[in-house]
């Protein structure tokens, strides 16, 4: 029985021992943004662990310091224009702890990879002029043209742009990962530098006016790029818009450096 005792004791420190290997971690720092983040490390060596973040970031509004629509009396201002975005993260890791204790425990230094992707829905008024062969040919008995200038054959209009921004990104972690007793730790990403390429696709449409896109696309893009150029990480980049017909098409490759900070609460197991 003392035998047998013994036994299931050794077995017991055996699975305890193996089961600190694994950390499940909820990230602090996106709470406030209103965003889920979940992670997962596991020590495949002594000093070598591999892991990922998984995160969603809920529907809300895009901060004014990146974007804020231009907002005047327009035929479609009854309805409250858009201003949204929402995205899923995959950041996978792999980490290197040089200290005594090994993984996943205190100083590390990681490499990591960034797989992200956003929605984006934004809309904006602006003044549209009509050519004279497009004012000619409105409909005086539709909604929109009581708002039409007829003197200077132009109206409020508003266009919406919907849009899928994705992100690849590589780079290098500093950080630390404190226990907090047997079985809780906590994860300070100190500093990450890393490389971040995004493509920004998507379509750009005027809302129930009649519009020549195929004139009306030049004077977007412009407009556009006008527009992004004090949007911070996108500056000097180019966007390109096509017309479609019924909408614009539109592309914007860019690239930027990225600095990388958080904190996670963990449970080992």
């Amino acid at each position: 029985m003392k035998k047998q005792f013994l036994i299931s004791i050794s077995l017991i420190c055996s699975v305890v021992a193996v089961a600190q290997k694994n950390v499940v971690k909820l990230h602090l720092e996106s709470l406030p943004f209103k965003a889920l983040n979940f992670g997962f490390e596991r020590a495949i060596k002594d000093k070598v662990s591999v892991g990922f973040n998984l995160g969603y970031l809920t529907p809300r509004e895009i901060p004014d310091f990146i974007y804020s629509p231009t907002q005047s009396e327009s035929y479609v201002e009854r309805a409250q224009l858009k201003n949204n975005i929402s995205g899923t993260t995959f950041v996978p890791e792999i980490r290197l702890y040089p200290g005594l204790k090994g993984a996943p425990k205190f100083f590390y230094l990681g490499v990591y990879g960034k797989f992200n992707k956003y929605n984006l829905e934004l809309s904006e008024t602006f003044t549209y002029n009509f050519s004279d062969e497009e004012f000619n040919n409105l409909d005086q008995n539709a909604d929109y043209y009581e708002y039409v200038n007829e003197q200077e054959k132009s109206i409020v209009a508003t266009t919406e742009l919907d849009f899928g921004l994705r992100q690849l990104g590589l780079g290098l972690q500093l950080g630390v990962q404190f226990p907090l007793g047997n079985r809780v730790s906590l994860d300070w990403g100190i500093a990450g530098l890393g490389f971040n390429a995004f493509n920004l696709k998507g379509e750009y449409k005027v809302i129930d006016v009649p519009v020549d896109y195929s004139r009306f696309a030049e004077e977007a893009e412009a407009s556009f790029n006008a527009d992004i150029k004090d949007i911070p990480f996108i500056g000097d980049a180019v966007a390109n818009l096509e017309n479609e017909g019924g909408s614009i098409k539109a592309s914007l490759p860019f690239a930027s450096a990225g600095f990388r900070t958080y904190l996670s609460l963990g449970v080992r197991f």
